[in-house]
């Protein structure tokens, strides 16, 4: 699965760097191993909207293939942001048409829903968005007001790409924090999200990948405001503070450098490196 990641950047070139390019901020925030973290607690925080979570219990096999899902989100991801112009817009028209497919009935709340509905698609890019920028500051590096709002403009490419009016979504942190803000009273434990949440506890996966695994969860806990991790009845054991901030994030690095798993991300972020050097090379 790991060959699908690093095939979805080996489309790009210092002739077609994709969408967003070497000296985006977007690409210093996702080619950092935080971004590991923030993906799966984003998705987790995304699973708290009922009529979100109705679409995908009812059309997806979470619960037998869940980390398959999560390395095909994986590789979406790589693709739209490092991958080739074409290729980005290849696997967004992809989504597109599997959304367009997507509709039902959410039994929570009896709303009618579509998964290309503008709603849900600005639920999912703005909780994406804010764990990215959370994960990013809480395990690589600090971030300057100005480079958190370039980011939040920059992500408005993904948005269009899913279908969702690049206006609609924020265009500064302090939209961003507002939406969510507005969204709280939205956001509740349903069985379907907690089933979602147990699927990944309990995920098959290769045994060489459940230390960082592990890793992970504990970094995403760290990242979920006090609501979520109440609503998810995160152990009271996992410390949230500043000293497991910096464990996590030293172990993260020492993983990166050395756990053999990571060989091919390791490679990514090479030809990544030589791109942006490249880049500014050339002016």
């Amino acid at each position: 699965m790991r060959r699908m990641v690093a095939s979805a950047v080996s489309t790009s070139s210092p002739a077609d760097s994709g969408l967003f390019g070497p000296r985006s901020v977007t690409w210093r925030i996702h080619r950092d191993p935080a971004l590991g973290i923030s993906g799966i607690a984003a998705l987790f925080h995304e699973a708290l909207h009922p009529v979100a979570m109705a679409s995908v219990d009812q059309h997806s096999d979470f619960s037998h293939n869940a980390w398959v899902r999560l390395w095909r989100t994986t590789e979406w991801l790589f693709t739209v942001i490092f991958g080739s112009t074409a290729a980005a817009q290849s696997a967004a028209a992809r989504v597109r048409r599997l959304h367009e497919r997507i509709s039902g009935v959410d039994p929570i709340t009896g709303r009618a829903y579509r998964a290309d509905d503008p709603d849900l698609l600005l639920w999912i890019h703005s909780v994406s968005v804010d764990y990215s920028l959370r994960g990013y500051q809480a395990y690589a590096h600090r971030l300057s007001e100005r480079d958190g709002d370039q980011f939040v403009r920059e992500m408005r490419i993904q948005a269009r790409l899913v279908g969702l009016d690049p206006a609609a979504a924020p265009g500064s942190v302090a939209e961003l924090r507002a939406y969510l803000e507005s969204m709280r009273p939205q956001v509740q434990m349903t069985d379907s999200a907690y089933g979602f949440f147990r699927a990944f506890l309990r995920a098959k996966m290769p045994l060489s990948m459940r230390p960082i695994w592990l890793l992970h969860l504990v970094g995403m806990v760290g990242l979920f405001p006090p609501e979520v991790r109440r609503l998810y009845d995160a152990p009271r054991w996992i410390p949230t503070g500043p000293v497991t901030r910096e464990v996590v994030r030293v172990i993260m690095r020492l993983f990166n450098v050395g756990y053999p798993v990571f060989k091919s991300v390791r490679q990514i972020r090479r030809k990544l490196n030589r791109m942006e050097r490249a880049a500014i090379r050339s002016g």
